[in-house]
């Protein structure tokens, strides 16, 4: 995955929530991998470790759940709110969600 990310300072990961639970971690419109919430925040982790290695990096996750009015979305978006958060690396990490910084 290293190479994916080598040339970019800025990086802009979409985190699309569906429908019971299930995720999918995209990075320029190609999938990166997909599970239950816990099994992607887990290869996210892996993944923000893998970019503090190449030095200052900016990570942007931009959270979309994509069905409208769906409370087990929402209640999964904070899930990765929180989590992102708590994240203690070098890499600058930004999370939105639709157009607005969280």
């Amino acid at each position: 995955m290293d190479t994916i990310f080598s040339s970019d300072s800025a990086i802009h990961v979409n985190i699309m929530i569906h429908r019971g639970g299930h995720t999918i971690v995209a990075y320029k419109a190609k999938p990166l991998f997909e599970g239950p919430r816990g099994f992607c925040m887990d290869k996210i982790r892996h993944l923000i470790d893998e970019l503090s290695s190449q030095g200052n990096k900016q990570i942007v996750f931009h959270l979309q759940v994509m069905m409208a009015g769906d409370l087990n979305g929402m209640s999964d978006k904070g899930y990765y709110i929180r989590n992102l958060e708590q994240m203690n690396t070098s890499c600058g990490i930004e999370v939105k969600s639709g157009l607005y910084k969280v």
